[in-house]
């Protein structure tokens, strides 16, 4: 998200370091799901992973913030994510809604992946025993 690029017109086409120049914030926004035992170890290694360019951009000048959101695969949301939401401008409210949606939405993927690949497993044995009794069906029985 770019803060302070309201000032470009349609139609112009600044080249990358004009924009960054016309910038007041630059938010690196990283949204991460995994399991709910571990989600600081997901929080400190997207730290690790972003830091070395949030360093970068401050060392040129540029204000920027990294903002991780973590959410568990079962929808756990961790109350470090909704002060990362008002660090954004977020209120209160605006951040508690951000996060139920994100929440529910967690879950309905996780659940469809879920089913997806029970489907698939299903699918891939029915598929084994019908070989397995083409092959029986195949074999000649001594008489």
């Amino acid at each position: 998200m770019l803060e302070g690029t309201q000032g470009l017109k349609e139609g112009d086409s600044p080249t990358q370091t004009e924009a960054l120049d016309k910038v007041k914030m630059i938010h690196m926004i990283e949204l991460t799901c995994t399991d709910d035992q571990n989600w600081e170890a997901a929080l400190l290694e997207k730290w690790r992973k972003y830091g070395p360019l949030l360093q970068l951009l401050r060392d040129h000048g540029h204000k920027a913030q990294l903002h991780v959101i973590v959410v568990g695969r079962t929808g756990t949301v961790y109350e470090h994510n909704k002060r990362a939401l008002n660090k954004m401008g977020m209120n209160n409210k605006e951040a508690e809604k951000t996060l139920q949606h994100l929440s529910i939405t967690t879950v309905s993927y996780a659940t469809s992946l879920y089913w997806l690949n029970r489907n698939r497993i299903d699918d891939q044995r029915k598929s084994d025993n019908t070989q397995k009794n083409d092959a029986r069906a195949g074999q000649k029985h001594p008489t």
